[in-house]
């Protein structure tokens, strides 16, 4: 199995496995019957579950995606640059996705907003595979760990990116836009 932890849903309903040839397979529980997630040709290296049932996974095909697990679709697909993605993490106001590669020069943690599917923050400096990551409590600080080394990182919050924005559109001469 290349899932390197076993992810459990909220609901303590699925746990998930993946071959290294293939896709996700959710185990529902008590009486383990496998549901497998339709996905790339690449196998799936991280899984991580919404409150809600939706999943996010990463992959081998350089995809981070949010599925409706239950249809098999898709809802959401990010990219990384250059590598394969090998772990995840939601926040836990599930506004953004984390996810870490583990090809290339220098190993970077990618942040996404889920709401507009951009690339938020690209965290560099790890030289080893990121194996893990997740979200400190307060959704803005992350822990990546590697082979290499431990990383803490702290973002700015949704409230304290608002309240800068408004802070300079109130500042801002009339008619200027920003760059």
């Amino acid at each position: 199995l290349s899932i390197d932890r076993i992810p459990i849903s909220p609901d303590g309903r699925f746990v998930v496995t993946s071959a290294f040839d293939g896709p996700a397979d959710f185990w529902e529980l008590p009486g383990l019957s496998k549901r497998t997630l339709v996905s790339e040709k690449h196998y799936t290296s991280g899984v991580a579950f919404f409150r809600d049932g939706r999943v996010a996974t990463c992959s081998a095909d350089k995809t981070a995606r949010v599925w409706d697990e239950t249809a098999q679709r898709s809802l959401h697909k990010m990219y990384s640059d250059q590598s394969s993605l090998r772990s995840i993490a939601l926040s836990p106001d599930e506004r953004r996705l984390a996810a870490g590669d583990e090809l290339g020069q220098v190993k970077k943690v990618k942040v996404w907003d889920l709401a507009t599917e951009q690339e938020v923050a690209v965290l560099s400096g790890h030289k080893e595979a990121i194996i893990d990551l997740a979200f400190w409590p307060d959704g803005n600080t992350i822990v990546s760990v590697s082979e290499d080394r431990v990383s803490v990182w702290r973002g700015a919050s949704f409230a304290e990116i608002e309240a800068d924005e408004k802070r300079e559109a109130a500042t801002r001469p009339f008619g200027v836009a920003s760059p």
